[in-house]
Protein backbone atom coordinates (compact mmCIF):
# COMPACT_ATOMS: atom_id res chain seq x y z
CA UNK A 1 0.00 0.00 0.00
CA UNK A 2 2.60 2.01 -0.38
CA UNK A 3 1.18 3.27 -3.37
CA UNK A 4 -1.56 5.00 -1.05
CA UNK A 5 1.28 6.11 1.38
CA UNK A 6 -0.54 4.89 3.98
CA UNK A 7 0.86 3.28 7.41
CA UNK A 8 0.39 0.08 9.25
CA UNK A 9 -3.08 1.08 11.14
CA UNK A 10 -4.56 3.04 7.98
CA UNK A 11 -4.20 -0.39 6.04
CA UNK A 12 -6.01 -2.16 8.46
CA UNK A 13 -8.98 -0.45 9.09
CA UNK A 14 -8.94 0.17 5.29
CA UNK A 15 -9.09 -3.41 4.75
CA UNK A 16 -11.54 -3.81 7.57
CA UNK A 17 -14.07 -1.72 5.99
CA UNK A 18 -17.31 -4.35 4.54
CA UNK A 19 -17.93 -1.76 1.78
CA UNK A 20 -13.70 -2.12 -0.13
CA UNK A 21 -14.25 -4.17 -3.22
CA UNK A 22 -12.81 -7.68 -2.62
CA UNK A 23 -12.97 -10.93 -4.10
CA UNK A 24 -12.81 -14.26 -1.66
CA UNK A 25 -11.83 -17.53 -3.08
CA UNK A 26 -11.26 -20.89 -1.66
CA UNK A 27 -10.43 -18.38 1.82
CA UNK A 28 -7.89 -16.33 0.53
CA UNK A 29 -9.37 -12.37 0.18
CA UNK A 30 -7.95 -11.04 -2.76
CA UNK A 31 -8.60 -7.03 -3.79
CA UNK A 32 -8.84 -5.55 -7.21
CA UNK A 33 -6.54 -2.71 -8.64
CA UNK A 34 -8.42 -1.19 -9.94
CA UNK A 35 -11.36 -1.05 -8.08
CA UNK A 36 -9.66 -0.65 -4.98
CA UNK A 37 -7.87 2.37 -6.37
CA UNK A 38 -11.76 3.71 -8.01
CA UNK A 39 -12.74 2.97 -4.42
CA UNK A 40 -10.30 4.68 -2.18
CA UNK A 41 -10.27 7.82 -4.66
CA UNK A 42 -13.88 8.48 -4.55
CA UNK A 43 -15.79 11.49 -2.69
CA UNK A 44 -17.58 8.82 -0.67
CA UNK A 45 -14.64 7.47 0.98
CA UNK A 46 -12.43 10.72 0.96
CA UNK A 47 -15.20 12.54 2.76
CA UNK A 48 -15.50 9.72 5.67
Amino acid sequence: MNFFNLNSHEINALLNNPDIPKVILEGTTYYPKKQLIEWITSNSIINK
